[in-house]
């Protein structure tokens, strides 16, 4: 573990913007290390360069007809400071990242569509990882997410709740699909994205540090690489020069589960955004949540929920 003594040094000596929590969110060691330990990335990098390679000499003729992306964008207080992201989760320890910030995206992405704010639309990250075959030890790749919520579609949370360890899979019905996505490789792509459409999914690099992560600026002060991890993209800021995240290790990380993380810090840009298109159950004749959450209290999860 850091000494969180040192790690204050270090941050105050490369004059980064960012407060640390006094120990860590967690013990990597506790997950057995690796994918199983609140991650979850597992990455081909000839397959990810392959992809932003590609997506950044392409881009499609829809966002390339849209106008210059804002400063800022975030979601959590947009179209009249209106909040369009559903409540942080926590997937513990277990490597289920990639289901929790696919998951995200299509929610809150529904959420803008139907112009629900505050939902409280839950969908399962449990039908979308183990449903798929997955688990925790293994991880995941956010193609394959997109690729099985595509062709299977996702349950809601009520049928299948999340519960924080390896599950056999359970049934359940569609209620949400992912249609489609794009690989959102260019700067001017990757903010498009999020302005006009809404929050996307991303992988980052951590490092040991980032566990100790409060508020403020992220970059890299000091610690080991620990691993791969999925997070959404819920906005940016070109005047703090800083994406804005939506983690799922429950509300005690950051702030109040969310960050901001430097523009380039973190190997953010060296893998392609993921940007959905996505549509659920009734969506033409109602709202989302209507057909989605079945008259229940809206969740809580700041831990692993059990079954």
């Amino acid at each position: 573990m850091i000494d969180i003594a040192e790690l204050k040094a270090e941050i105050e000596a490369q004059n980064l913007s960012w407060t640390p929590l006094e120990k860590p969110i967690f013990n990597i060691a506790e997950g057995g290390g690796g994918p199983g330990a609140f991650l979850g990335v597992v990455m081909d990098p000839q397959v990810a360069m392959a992809q932003v390679t590609l997506a950044r000499a392409v881009e499609s003729a829809a966002f390339a007809a849209l106008p210059k992306p804002p400063r800022a964008i975030d979601w959590r207080r947009a179209r009249e400071q209106s909040n369009f992201l559903t409540p942080i989760r926590n997937q513990g320890a277990c490597g289920a990242c990639v289901a929790f910030a696919t998951v995200a995206v299509v929610e809150s992405r529904l959420a803008i569509e139907h112009g629900e704010t505050d939902p409280d639309l839950d969908l399962s990250e449990a039908g979308l990882f183990f449903g798929a075959g997955r688990a925790c030890a293994q991880g995941w790749w956010p193609e394959n997410a997109m690729g099985y919520a595509r062709t299977k579609g996702l349950g809601s949370e009520a049928e299948f709740p999340y519960p924080g360890r390896d599950f056999a899979a359970i049934p359940v019905k569609p209620v949400a699909w992912v249609t489609g996505w794009e690989n959102a490789g260019t700067s001017d792509h990757r903010r498009k994205a999020i302005a006009y459409r809404g929050p996307v999914v991303a992988v980052i690099e951590v490092k040991e540090d980032f566990l100790y992560y409060r508020s403020g600026i992220y970059k890299w002060a000091t610690g080991p690489f620990v691993g791969w991890h999925a997070i959404a993209v819920v906005g940016y800021d070109d005047d703090r020069q800083a994406w804005i995240i939506k983690n799922s290790w429950g509300r005690e990380w950051g702030d109040d589960g969310f960050g901001y993380i430097a523009y380039g810090a973190c190997e953010i840009e060296k893998n392609v955004f993921w940007d959905p298109y996505v549509t659920a159950v009734l969506a033409a004749a109602r709202p989302a949540t209507a057909s989605l959450v079945a008259e229940r209290p809206k969740p809580k999860r700041n831990t692993p929920r059990k079954r």
